[in-house]
């Protein structure tokens, strides 16, 4: 390794020549002592601290002694030395900076090799200097090349703006050389960002390194090649980062070699001058403050105090992204209203080693002048704003490095007196400013104040009790200095937003877009109440423009991952790299989950129990991890969810892999540990087959508790396991057990007609046939005979049942026989085939009949007895046997209350439900409607809950038709969002039975018109004549005889359908209406209304109003014989 240039890599190139002249090689440096470093003329111990740590991370790579110094660095926690080196790899957002010397190759043609080694050692001298000044790391030197690297091996929350700053800085100490021509020298510096993996180390002796893997170092050296010398280029990525914070310039977007698409550099101008970091940050559009209105109250009540002449000083703290500076501005914002004068400190990680740096920087701003302004200029841009005779002025324009015809002011004064008198000018200056006006000073982030600086604040609270004065400070929870408590001093902690806050910010930042409730609940969960992480996750969020299922989840219905945005990615990792080497520990933890047990991360990491205390001892000091319990039972939680991910995401996906393989074996050797858990290791693990089994466990286990998404969840894990693993005949067996399983909690939480049904069991069946495994095919065909039912493909269904029953018959399987029965009674139902749906129902019920044992209802996710029941019930009740078919609907339900099966219970409850609507009975339909309205939703039955919400629609109509209404539409809306268009031709007719009750004509006509479209495309016929029905009845309101001539359709095709309860209805209306009518009641018209073959339900309002429209039609034709024959008729009804 060559030493002087390692040497210059870390920016301490001026002991360059000592170490080159003492002859230190590598195999000296784990040698050398303080005393020795001290003789080599390092005299800094910040030098020899940081020559010491460089030493020691050489003997970390190398697997040499560390130095013998005893400055040397503590012991850490130990890891096998090749585990050390393996976890120093990691994946990483990296800053990538590089630096060339323009015009090198002409200059080495005309300078001799030795003259042209002291310039090429300038010039990397400069630049590593620079680097170093901001905290980069210069991974290589080539010659008239730099690679510096941001971010890496430590992050920092702003790498971006550190890269550019020492790129602009290196361009600038480049150019202060000077060849030995004289000429000055020029370097040119690409920077680019992006995703990559470093810390491998490649190379020996000199030519090691720490590789970077990606794309971006290349990005950095194409962006150098196309800068002018002297600028600073950066990729779009890196000027994302970077905010306001510089003035850039976009260049016309380019074609690079080797990189893919074209790339839209950006020209760096010049820093941004700026009163604080906030305002270079944030963007010009108005900044949304949510959830901090008390403590604005009380920072306003301070100021109104301070006005008062009763100075005041609030310090406000909270942990980086909390708000802080989004307080102070609003602040600032409010209290600008009146009059008053303002200044404001900000403070720099960079400076917080440079005496008065904020106030220098401050008074830049206020006077208005460059670094680049000459001294004359500088000078009297300080008097046009201070006086020339101001008292302060010498001591200001030393501070600025300005000589002035004053400055005699300043001879004689030692150090120490000039520093005083300078804290003393800058002091009255605050003072003489707040006795014309009151004065907000603020300062920024003292967390990295410098030590003058902080003197002089305390000087500050010292002075102004009795002065207009409040002071704004802000800070991180690190910084502990109280101000001596001071009275005037008010501490204000800033907590996390609670999620109702949460909530506001991100519909704030929505604007006119509507995120998806999961989507919001999902950021809610992963930012913890931190305002930067909301704000930039749902930025990052709101780049997606449409919110729709495709963008929101995957194509396994789960909702899509949530990145990290770019934006927060570095400040994550600054908060881990400040814990090296305990971050390893953080590593091993985020593979376990944002909480993880103590023995659980014992068993997969190689320290000892007293080391992996001590790491996690420092997590929960630093607050990055919270402690339950102690010990063996200690529980832990990241503090933050995007930490976590963070510390995750950084690691090797090889490193995550083994890591996750070693926990699924522990939790394997665990008792009662969930499935669900073990699969997801096992999955991160590539175990595919394994994690599918395991998946399928847990989604039999959620099956069994009726808990049907996360079934559902659970099973479409376990193919998507499969989907990865290698594929064999006993993955096709496997994959075919869990589409079987998954059958039955799709259906209740998708719908009988999602085209997630037919996909899963379409699938199915081909697996059936592919493995031979033909004892699944009748229940796969039966679930898509369910399937083409609801959607309605009725011709197609019917046909289908008959296969089932052909298939069944071949058997001697009463359960599949009762089943296909079943399928075929429903089917004729709706195709308005009565008889024959009664028929086969009951021929169901009487195959069941030999059995001894109860249906199989997890199985097949119903009882086809009480199915059957069911449908026997309907058919009855349309046939007339009224009383006999709801005893029918009655009875199944009870027996679905006995065998406790959610999905099954809503099948029974619906049927009811509809049997009390064709007996137009409301009070009980709504009794029925709201039970099955809280199952449905409590068990989350999308299909069911829209057939509650349709039927309640309808009993609830009968008293507020607009409630009402609105109830079915919803329920229409939510039965036909899970596929399913069955029974909407009953739907709309409820829709325009309200309306007729309610005199809204056209309301109701319009869904007439909706039913008979849906009939005509779907042929679905079973409520065709009480559409007809009530078209008539509402078309009458307007044309009487056509809405006789419809009510007399109605009839015929009730009486056609053997639908003799429909018949009744209709032909009570249509002798109503012609009885009210100039024509009178018509013989044909009396004569549908006497159905000889009536036999039940004389109780009910339908025949009651039967009765009465056939009494007073008798008298109003023959008082003395038509009575006689009326009461005959229904007498003999009755018979």
């Amino acid at each position: 390794m060559d030493v002087v240039s390692w040497v210059v890599s870390l920016g301490l190139g001026e002991y360059a020549q000592a170490f080159r002249e003492n002859d230190i090689d590598a195999a000296m440096l784990p040698r050398l002592t303080g005393e020795d470093l001290v003789a080599l003329g390092v005299k800094s111990v910040g030098h020899r601290r940081k020559l010491f740590d460089a030493i020691a991370a050489l003997a970390e790579k190398t697997g040499a002694a560390p130095p013998a110094a005893s400055l040397a660095k503590p012991t850490a926690p130990e890891l096998p030395t090749e585990q050390a080196v393996v976890r120093r790899v990691e994946r990483r957002q990296l800053t990538v900076m590089f630096v060339d010397l323009a015009g090198s190759t002409k200059l080495s043609q005309q300078l001799d090799p030795e003259d042209m080694r002291e310039v090429i050692l300038a010039y990397q001298q400069a630049v590593s200097r620079e680097i170093a000044r901001y905290e980069g790391s210069v991974a290589k030197l080539m010659g008239d090349g730099v690679l510096a690297y941001f971010g890496w091996p430590r992050a920092h929350e702003d790498d971006a703006e550190r890269a550019v700053l020492a790129g602009l800085a290196a361009a600038s100490a480049t150019a202060g050389l000077r060849a030995p021509s004289g000429k000055p020298l020029a370097a040119r510096v690409g920077i680019a960002t992006g995703l990559v993996v470093v810390g491998d180390l490649i190379g020996e002796g000199a030519a090691q390194e720490e590789a970077v893997v990606g794309d971006t170092p290349n990005l950095a050296a194409r962006l150098q090649a196309l800068a002018q010398p002297g600028c600073v280029v950066v990729s779009e990525s890196t000027r994302r980062l970077l905010g306001g914070v510089f003035e850039v310039e976009k260049l016309s977007s380019i074609e690079l070699k080797g990189i893919s698409g074209p790339v839209s550099p950006f020209l760096v101008l010049q820093e941004r001058a700026v009163e604080t970091r906030y305002d270079a940050r944030v963007s010009s559009a108005p900044q949304i403050l949510v959830g901090r209105d008390l403590e604005l109250r009380l920072a306003l009540e301070r100021w109104e105090q301070a006005k008062r002449g009763e100075g005041q000083l609030v310090l406000l703290s909270g942990e980086a992204g909390i708000g802080k500076s989004k307080i102070t501005r609003a602040l600032i914002d409010v209290v600008s209203r009146g009059g008053y004068a303002r200044l404001v400190y900000q403070c720099s990680p960079y400076y917080s080693g440079t005496p008065l740096y904020p106030a220098i920087q401050q008074l830049r701003h206020a006077i208005g002048i460059a670094e680049a302004d000459g001294d004359g200029e500088k000078l009297r841009a300080l008097e046009r704003a201070r006086g020339p005779e101001c008292r302060s002025l010498p001591f200001l324009a030393s501070m600025l490095d300005v000589p002035n015809p004053q400055s005699d002011a300043l001879e004689g004064l030692s150090p120490q007196q000039l520093r005083a008198r300078t804290l003393d000018a800058l002091l009255n200056d605050v003072l003489d400013a707040a006795a014309l006006q009151p004065l907000l000073f603020v300062v920024e982030d003292i967390h990295w104040i410098d030590a003058t600086t902080l003197e002089f604040l305390d000087q500050c609270v010292d002075r102004i009790q009795n002065a207009r004065v409040m002071m704004m400070v802000t800070t991180r929870p690190t910084f502990e200095h109280g101000f001596g408590g001071h009275p005037i001093v008010t501490k204000l902690a800033l907590n996390r937003l609670g999620r109702e806050q949460t909530t506001s910010l991100i519909e704030k930042l929505a604007g006119e877009k509507r995120l998806p409730s999961i989507l919001v609940d999902k950021i809610i969960a992963t930012t913890d109440g931190v305002p930067l992480f909301i704000e930039e996750l749902t930025k990052s969020v709101l780049e997606i423009h449409d919110f729709d299922r495709a963008t929101v989840f995957d194509d396994q219905g789960r909702l899509i991952d949530l990145d990290i945005p770019l934006t927060l990615h570095d400040s994550l990792m600054a908060r881990l790299d400040r814990l090296q080497p305990v971050k390893e520990v953080a590593q091993a933890a985020a593979c376990i989950g944002r909480e993880f047990r103590y023995e659980l991360l014992r068993s997969v990491t190689p320290l000892s129990a007293a080391a992996l205390e001590d790491a996690l001892d420092k997590l929960v000091e630093a607050e990055l991890v919270f402690r339950r319990g102690r010990d063996s039972d200690a529980r832990y939680t990241f503090k933050h969810a995007l930490v976590r991910d963070a510390a995750y995401h950084s690691m090797l996906k090889t490193v995550r892999q083994d890591m996750h393989s070693r926990l699924a074996d522990k939790l394997i050797s665990e008792m009662n540990v969930e499935s669900e858990l073990v699969a997801h290791h096992l999955m991160a693990a590539r175990r595919y087959r394994e994690a599918a089994e395991c998946f399928r466990q847990a989604g039999r286990a959620a099956a069994a508790r009726y808990a049907n998404p996360e079934a559902v969840a659970h099973f479409a894990l376990a193919l998507e396991a499969l989907r990865a693993a290698t594929k064999t005949g006993d993955t096709n067996e496997l994959e075919l057990d869990v589409r079987v399983e998954m059958g039955v909690p799709l259906n209740a939480s998708a719908g009988y007609a999602s085209e997630k049904v037919e996909a899963n069991f379409l699938r199915a069946e081909e697996l059936c046939r592919s493995t031979g495994r033909t004892s699944n095919l009748f229940f796969v065909r039966r679930s898509l005979w369910n399937f083409y039912l609801d959607r309605p493909e009725l011709q197609r269904s019917r046909h289908l049942a008959q296969q089932l029953l052909v298939d069944a018959s071949l058997g001697e399987n009463p359960e599949e026989t009762t089943l296909a029965h079943r399928a075929l009674a429903t089917s004729y139902l709706y195709l308005g085939a009565i008889e024959d749906a009664a028929r086969e129902a009951q021929a169901g019920i009487d195959t069941w009949a030999t059995s001894d044992k109860d249906f199989d209802v997890a199985k097949y996710g119903e009882d086809a007895l009480s199915i059957c029941r069911t449908y026997l019930g309907l058919a009855q009740l349309l046939a007339a046997k009224v009383e006999t078919g709801l005893a029918n609907c009655v009875s199944a339900v009870a027996t679905a209350e006995r065998l406790d099966h959610p999905l099954n219970l809503a099948f029974t409850l619906m049927n009811l439900g509809v049997a009390r609507r064709f007996r137009n009975e409301p009070a009980e339909c709504r009794q029925i409607a709201e039970r099955m309205l809280f199952l449905a939703d409590e068990r989350k039955l999308a299909f069911w809950s829209g057939g509650a919400r349709a039927l309640l629609g309808w009993a609830i109509g009968a008293e507020t038709p607009d409630e009402g209404l609105n109830m079915v539409r919803e329920g229409v809306n939510r039965w036909r969002s899970t596929g399913a268009e069955l029974h909407l031709p009953h739907f709309y007719s409820s829709m325009a039975d309200i309306c007729l009750r309610h005199g809204r004509i056209e309301e109701g006509l319009e869904a007439i018109a909706n039913a008979m479209e849906v009939m005509d495309k779907t042929d679905e016929r079973w409520a065709q004549a009480e559409v007809e029905r009530i078209q008539g009845c509402l078309v009458a309101k307007t044309d009487v005889n056509r809405g006789m001539e419809l009510l007399a359709n109605a009839c015929d095709t009730a009486i056609r359908q053997r639908a003799r309860w429909l018949a009744v209805r209709a032909a009570t209306e249509l002798v109503n209406i012609s009885a009210n009518s100039d024509q009178g009641v018509r013989p044909e018209h009396r004569k549908l209304l006497q159905i000889g073959d009536v036999t039940e339900g004389f109780e009910t309002a339908v025949i009651r109003e039967a009765a009465r429209i056939l009494r007073s039609t008798t008298l109003d034709s023959n008082p003395s014989t038509e009575q006689s024959e009326e009461q005959t008729d229904w007498a003999a009804t009755q018979n």
